[in-house]
Formats: structure tokens, sequence, C-alpha cells
């Protein structure tokens, strides 16, 4: 189940996949839909609700990677194990029941009262180091969280080389080119503000791709600046040579790629006070964090800290997903939880 697109994410298909071959007789239902605005989109709501309530009181297992009403406010037979995958590697920013009240966070009466992030039998984490802030995120004890990965993670690492020479061969003209993605994080209440950095851009040397967020459109000024709608940020990140980003957590899978990542912050203060953060990111970046446009400009002109970017893969990047098992990991999880319950 997921709100986050009306088509399974590769995550999801990756998952069917592995808990097929190792368990052939499992029958998979997806129900997937992003929750729109307005009253048509209400009604349209409502009834995908009621759908998935009957398949949660029909299935063994669901897995999920976003909030769901009917998993939280509902009670559920005994038998069903609730998988929550989230969508996200980690979590650079904070969210959920950390940012309550805050004003990029949810409304923390309407987030009590429906009962957000509650039922979940087990989570799974990008890495062991981010286990602290999503028990925080989703009020859950640590013990539930399985440090593993993300199945994406698995893909990019497995199709690296293929992935890249689909995209570029699609675009002889970036030949002779730095090809630089910039793919902001979500912005709940504040504009993207894009016109410093597409000014500090060399054209002549770069290839600057402008992706937003899937649930936020991002408008580009500079008709220069390329949008690749075809592709999504992630299946644009092995195309790519380097990375800007801000809070977003595609920081962790560029650093899964070791991909020279650097955060463009031009409202790090305010975004800290508003938000909050749970990573120190110039701390833990020395050398990759930048406030304004051209002092990023002029770095991506340097030497780029290799050290910096092997230690963000190696604290936030769990092992199994670097050793491309994190899809293996979580299908064992599912499954045993099915063979304990048939017992």
């Amino acid at each position: 189940m997921s709100r986050q697109s009306d088509e399974p994410s590769l995550d999801f298909l990756l998952l069917e996949e592995e808990i097929r071959r190792q368990c052939p007789d499992c029958e998979t239902v997806f129900l997937c839909r992003r929750m729109g605005d307005g009253a048509l989109a209400l009604v349209r709501d409502f009834f995908v609700i009621v759908k998935q309530m009957k398949h949660l009181a029909e299935s063994r297992v669901c897995i999920l990677d976003s909030y769901s009403i009917p998993v939280s406010i509902l009670k559920h037979k005994k038998e069903l194990f609730v998988l929550q995958i989230w969508h996200a590697m980690g979590a650079i920013k904070k969210f959920g029941y950390q940012s309550l009240g805050r004003e990029g966070g949810r409304d923390a009466r309407l987030a009590r009262a429906m009962e957000m992030h509650k039922g979940y039998d087990a989570i799974v984490s990008g890495s062991q180091a981010m286990v602290p802030f999503f028990a925080e995120a989703f009020g859950a004890p640590r013990k539930k969280f399985l440090p593993v990965g993300m199945p994406r993670i698995d893909y990019l690492l497995e199709n690296e080389e293929k992935l890249r020479h689909v995209v570029r061969s699609q675009h002889p003209e970036w030949k002779g080119k730095t090809v630089v993605l910039y793919a902001p994080t979500f912005r709940r209440n504040r504009e993207y503000q894009t016109d410093d950095l597409l000014r500090a851009m060399d054209w002549d040397k770069y290839v600057l791709i402008v992706k937003g967020h899937p649930l936020k459109e991002l408008e580009v000024s500079d008709s220069q600046a390329e949008t690749c709608d075809s592709y999504s940020a992630m299946e644009l990140l092995p195309a790519a040579d380097i990375v800007i980003t801000d809070y977003s957590a595609i920081s962790i899978e560029a650093a899964a790629l070791l991909k020279p990542v650097y955060f463009y912050v031009y409202d790090l203060e305010e975004y800290a006070r508003d938000t909050g953060l749970n990573i120190d990111l110039e701390a833990e970046m020395p050398g990759c964090v930048y406030r304004d446009a051209a002092a990023l400009a002029a770095g991506m002109e340097r030497e780029y800290p290799r050290d910096s970017i092997r230690r963000f893969r190696d604290t936030y990047v769990a092992q199994a997903a670097q050793k491309r098992l994190a899809t293996k990991a979580i299908a064992a999880c599912v499954l045993q939880r099915i063979k304990e319950a048939g017992r």
C-alpha cells in the first residue's frame, strides 16, 4: 500500500519479485494511490480506503511505504504482519513525530487523533545510524527496526553502468560535459529557490538537470537547464557525475554510488529552526556544504573530498545494502513472519 504514487514503486516491485522467488505461492495485491486535494479527491480517497480495509482483513502481510489511515486507526487481526519500508533511505530533516507543530510538519492534534504511524510490527531503516531518528519520527521502539537498507540500493549498485549508458545514449549532446543532478527535498510550505544556482552555472562546462520532489513541482526559469521528464531523480543518479541537493535523502542514495554530493543549503539556519535537522551536515560533510551558489560553483572546480563521501556512505548506507542484500533481507523477514504465524 502506498499514498506516494499511483504506481508501485521500484522498492515494491523488487521486493515482490524476491518474495515470489522465495515463495512462489504468495499472492500480491498493489494498492497505490496518491492522495489528492479537493472534494472529488476526497470521495475517491474514501473508496480507496474502503478497498484497503478489505484487503487488510484478508491479508497475512501488509507492506507500506508511507502513512496509512486504516493501518494506523483500525484494530487488526493478530495474524496480520505490518511492515513499514518508508520511501526514503534516511532522514536528513526531521519528520513525523519529530516535526509535529513545526512549520514543515503535521498538525500535532490531527496527527495524534489519526494515530499517525501506529500499527507497525517492523520498520525498515537505511542504516543503524538512522534508527534513533526513525524511532523518534515513528514513535516506535528501536527493537522494531530492520536496518538493512532499501531494495533500490541493490538495484542501483547492480545496474549502475547499464542505467548510465541508457540515459547518456539518449543525450549525445552531453558528451564532453560534466552532468550535474540538482534534486532538492520536498518543501511543504516553502518555495524552491533555483535562480542563484542557475546563474552560477558555467553552461559551457556543465549540464544541469533539475528535478523537484514527486509531490511538488519545481519550475525552472533558465531554458538551459534540463528536467529529463522521462526519468525520476533516482533513475538519473547513475548518469550524473555530480549530485547537488539540500536536505534530501537522495544524498544517501548518491553516497551508495560514491557520487560527489554537494549540499546547497541557502536557508540552513531558517530550515533547521522551522523544520529541524537530524544531521549536522557541515560537521559530517566538510567541504561539501554551501549556502551561496557562487561559492558552490567555485567549490565544484576544486578536487572533491572523497573521504567525506566514503564516511557518509559507511555511516548511512547499511552494509546489507552495500553488499546488495537488502531485498533478500527484507523478504526473509516477511516470509519468516508468515511462517511463524502459520504454526
